[in-house]
């Protein structure tokens, strides 16, 4: 993936600290904006309320408050944001979950998280 400016942006939900700002981090560097939350109900709130929608979720499974599975059944229930995908980014052995197009395993391969994002990002 090379750097670029985009408009758009990779939501971040995760409840570590370390694991959303790594990716944020790896994202960033790579010329992407990433906006980071830390459980599903932060990011509803955020897709809810921002006119601007991200063209991928990288989205943690196991959060308090809000779960990634309870975030991934409100996103389908919800024609304006059902269209964005996901990708699950979890430690928790799942297999993809419903709702989602792409799962990583945690600890997560830097190069396989760039071909997700690229593949979802679009032309440059």
């Amino acid at each position: 993936m090379t750097a670029r400016s985009v408009s758009r942006y990779v939501l971040v939900v995760d409840d570590d600290i370390d694991v959303r700002e790594s990716m944020a981090d790896i994202l960033r560097v790579e010329g992407l904006e990433a906006v980071v939350v830390g459980d599903g109900g932060e990011a509803l709130r955020l897709l809810q309320t921002r006119s601007d929608k991200p063209f991928l979720i990288l989205l943690d499974l196991m959060m308090p408050r809000m779960s990634g599975w309870e975030l991934l059944e409100r996103l389908g229930a919800d024609r304006a944001l059902a269209s964005i995908p996901v990708c699950v980014v979890s430690a928790s052995g799942a297999s993809l979950p419903s709702g989602a197009q792409t799962m990583l395993s945690k600890p997560f391969d830097i190069q396989r998280l760039l071909d997700v994002v690229a593949r979802h990002a679009g032309p440059p």
